[in-house]
């Protein structure tokens, strides 16, 4: 842009010349004239503003409808992207709770019953197993009375101190006969024992399975003497499957006895929980293995009496000092024993002993089994100490 050529002075000459131009209207109607414009530009601007807001609206709602447009094609394509209000997102957790919860209380059901039918399995194995060991037990007991091949009479010692139980061969199908049989047929003395049968007695079998009915005189010396009569009978009739004695004097119930008062029938004890020490005579004599005449708490206290000298003469300790044994356990019916590790176990008649008196100690509490666990050797005699070992039906078998 040019500079221009025109100085100040030159410029209010130019002015002057300008014609003269007269406003010919009052002060107050110029001043009318303004206020009024002034007004009419002021409505003026301010009635754009309600245009250009609404001009505004629309534009944003045609932008946010284009968008709203697209965002539906969008989660239309891809249905993970579409919008989840709060409440929708919190009844979906809440029904995410209530499914985890209801999965939870399920997978609770599930192992409890799991554990409960663990349990029942177990339960019933074990009873299983007992009504397997008690069927077996009736079977044996059965094929005994069935195919009798021996039967056990109680002898006192020889000096009646202790009630020996000694086991004979019988072919006899009676119970009551084989007893008869057995007691005629005695070698008590031969035996280290003292001559005790036959008794004037008169044995028949019972009316009903197990039982015997024994018959005495009215002026019989066994109602006198009846604690040596009572415990003979014990030792008798516990090893021969018979469960109760019924007595009768001269055929009417019932026997008077001196001691033990009026007895109608005998209930018979199985376990006497006695411990089986060794009887010998004389050392020329045969040894027999001879219950307590006292009973145990424990298996425990009865084996360690096996290793105890009563002090009694014929009488003496089953187990030698150098078997000893560290820890004693019941599995079932089996009776578990430790062997202590400085235990030697030697195949010779008094080891076979010793073993036969832990066996029928056990067998006197209940025990059908004895397993010996740390041996030195797997076989004395006929005994295989490498399983468990079957206690025999009765002690001191004579052929």
């Amino acid at each position: 842009m040019k500079k221009s050529q025109w100085n100040e002075y030159e410029l209010i000459k130019l002015l002057q010349k300008l014609p003269e131009v007269e406003d010919k209207r009052s002060r107050s109607e110029v001043y009318h004239h303004v206020n009024n414009r002034s007004i009419r530009k002021r409505k003026q601007k301010k009635n754009w503003i309600p245009l250009f807001a609404a001009t505004a609206a629309l534009l944003l709602v045609a932008v946010l409808g284009a968008s709203i447009l697209n965002g539906e094609s969008t989660d239309k394509k891809s249905p993970r992207s579409q919008f989840i209000s709060m409440d929708q997102v919190e009844k979906q957790e809440d029904k995410k709770e209530s499914n985890e919860s209801d999965y939870n209380t399920e997978k609770a059901k599930e192992n409890k019953a799991a554990v409960e039918s663990d349990a029942m399995a177990d339960e019933k194995e074990t009873l299983n197993d007992e009504e397997d060991y008690a069927s077996k037990a009736e079977a044996n007991e059965s094929d005994q009375a069935a195919n009798r091949e021996a039967v056990t009479i109680g002898v006192p010692d020889d000096q009646s101190n202790y009630i020996i139980p000694i086991t004979v061969s019988s072919a006899s199908a009676s119970l009551a006969q084989a007893l008869v049989e057995a007691m005629t047929n005695a070698k008590e003395e031969a035996w280290g024992l003292t001559d005790y049968y036959p008794l004037d007695i008169t044995i028949s079998d019972g009316a009903e399975n197990n039982q015997i009915i024994i018959d005495l005189s009215e002026d019989s010396p066994l109602i006198t003497l009846d604690s040596t009569f009572l415990a003979a009978l014990q030792e008798t009739v516990k090893y021969n499957q018979i469960e109760s004695v019924v007595f009768t004097t001269n055929g009417q119930p019932g026997v008077s006895f001196s001691h033990a008062g009026m007895l109608k029938t005998l209930e018979i004890s199985k376990f006497d929980k006695k411990a089986f020490l060794l009887y010998q005579l004389h050392e020329t004599s045969r040894r027999f293995l001879a219950p307590s005449n006292i009973s145990y708490d424990s298996i425990t206290d009865a084996l360690a009496s096996l290793k105890e000298d009563p002090g009694i003469e014929g009488i003496s300790p089953s187990v030698p000092q150098t078997i000893g044994w560290d820890n004693v356990r019941e599995h079932k019916r089996t009776l578990e024993i430790d062997l202590s590790n400085d235990t030697r176990i030697d195949d010779t008649d008094e080891t076979k002993t010793a073993i036969e008196a832990i066996l029928f100690t056990a067998k006197d509490f209940g025990f059908e089994q004895v397993q010996l666990f740390n041996a030195s050797i797997n076989q004395v005699q006929e005994l295989d100490l490498s399983a468990p070992i079957t206690i025999p039906a009765a002690p001191n078998y004579i052929e």
